[in-house]
């Protein structure tokens, strides 16, 4: 869970800085090209916004995007995520989840089009622990190539929500006796009140991505998310109830190579729901000096709510990302009640090739005559 506000930077000194350096001018292009329908978009907009996301979003591409499904040069992927926040101010809000993502009808339907498809199990438990939320996101994406360097991808998710109450964690008028004080096994009076609630939920996505040359790609995506608008009404009967509202985004990035060794990755992300807006820009910097592993870092701004650091690896077939957001508010400063330490998160993933059952059987050891 997360509130932010918007923020747009003109990019002219960026420019003039990096003109000097032959390499990095695709850097600059990339940021216009990638970047500029969407900073159009942003400008002037500034207010609150607020859902459920991960910092490491790209790390978790499913709940960022579902056109991102499976979109990974490996034939699989699964992984894992966890999120502590505020931990400083209270019982820290925690966040789980985990995922399997898989490429399927690879060059069945045409050349170089495949499906991908995915599961989420996902649970967040808030503060002290009276909400709960626990849920099951499946989402298919079609993959499709038109040309040797351009590919559109569209998905549709599907997720199955609960949303419970915690048993002896609220307390009501009817409880508090006179000299003693709230007693939790006095009965609540509150007749009507549900202690969960489920409901379907639906999402759809659209994803274009592009390499122009070995050095240089680029994605642009948008996405609705609460389609249905689900209803949450945790008193039966009443005559009104909460409808979750829609929430659209738009992301991008380039990937920009400056040496043998060295690539850089400027990205943004930003959300909008009923009013709300959060919006997040950043790089990282990827160095692999070999195809067996590589070291990546990065910086994220999430506008007028924290800034974002980012570490992580990959070893052969296994990514690791740690993120720690550092608070600083509407003002700029480290916040005193959290000083600074909003939240950290890690997410695990792994990413394997496919094989026939043959190719199975020719991995299994087996003595030498």
């Amino acid at each position: 869970m997360g509130w932010a506000k918007e923020w747009v930077q003109k990019h002219s000194a960026m420019v003039n800085w990096l003109g000097m350096v032959g390499r990095l001018r695709r850097v600059v292009r990339g940021f216009g090209a990638g970047f500029g329908v969407a900073l159009v978009l942003l400008v002037g907009m500034r207010v609150w916004g607020q859902d459920i996301h991960f910092s490491q979003y790209y790390s978790v591409p499913m709940v960022l995007n579902p056109g991102m499904t499976a979109f990974t040069p490996a034939c699989y992927r699964v992984g894992l995520a966890g999120r502590l926040q505020w931990s400083t101010v209270m019982k820290a809000y925690k966040t789980a989840a985990v995922f399997a993502e898989k490429r399927f009808l690879e060059n069945k339907v045409a050349r170089g089009d495949y499906l991908g498809a995915g599961v989420m199990l996902y649970h967040d438990r808030s503060g002290d622990g009276p909400y709960m939320i626990n849920e099951v996101l499946m989402s298919v994406a079609y993959h499709k190539s038109l040309g040797s360097r351009i590919a559109l991808r569209g998905g549709l998710g599907f997720s199955y929500v609960n949303k419970a109450l915690g048993d002896g964690l609220l307390t009501f008028p009817s409880q508090y006796v006179e000299g003693v004080g709230i007693d939790p096994n006095r009965p609540t009076g509150e007749l009507y009140l549900q202690k969960s609630v489920s409901y379907p939920d639906l999402h759809a996505g659209l994803v274009g991505a592009g390499a122009p040359s070995r050095d240089f790609s680029w994605y642009f995506g948008i996405a609705g998310f609460h389609l249905l608008e689900p209803e949450e009404r945790f008193v039966r009967n009443a005559p009104y109830a909460y409808r979750y509202a829609r929430r659209f985004m738009v992301h991008g990035g380039v990937g920009v190579g400056v040496s043998d060794f060295v690539r850089l990755l400027p990205n943004f992300a930003t959300y909008w729901q009923r009013g709300a807006l959060e919006v997040i820009v950043g790089t990282s910097v990827e160095y692999s000096p070999s195809t067996l592993w590589l070291l990546v870092g990065g910086l994220q701004y999430r506008v007028k709510d924290a800034w974002v650091l980012q570490v992580g690896g990959k070893v052969q077939d296994f990514t690791l990302g740690i993120a720690v957001d550092v608070n600083i508010g509407r003002t700029g400063q480290i916040t005193p009640a959290t000083r600074g330490w909003a939240g950290i998160e890690f997410v695990l993933r792994y990413e394997g090739r496919c094989r026939t059952l043959l190719q199975l059987f020719e991995t299994f050891p087996c003595p030498r005559i």
